[in-house]
């Protein structure tokens, strides 16, 4: 089903991975039966917050806040990008 998905919306082959790290990492923050219905994440890393960012869909319209000493004004404070995945660190 996933798969039908990313070719429909065109999605390139070069971020499929991507695609795949954003997939575990839901999984890893849903209820899971084998372990009396607690959290994958939870259970791992009980000190850490379950998302440190909110969830956000694969491909959907992000805007990216720019800062920098060379900022005026009347400069533009954001890009329009769409969001690709969350980071490793």
């Amino acid at each position: 089903m996933l798969h039908r998905h990313l070719i429909q919306n065109s999605v390139p082959n070069i971020y499929w991975g991507d695609v795949v790290l954003i997939a575990c990492f839901l999984i890893n923050r849903l209820l899971n039966l084998a372990i009396q219905e607690q959290v994958s994440w939870q259970v791992l890393y009980p000190e850490k917050d379950l998302f440190t960012v909110p969830p956000w869909v694969f491909g959907s319209v992000a805007f990216v806040h720019l800062l920098g000493p060379d900022m005026d004004k009347l400069a533009p404070r954001v890009v329009k990008c769409a969001f690709l995945g969350y980071s490793n660190t």
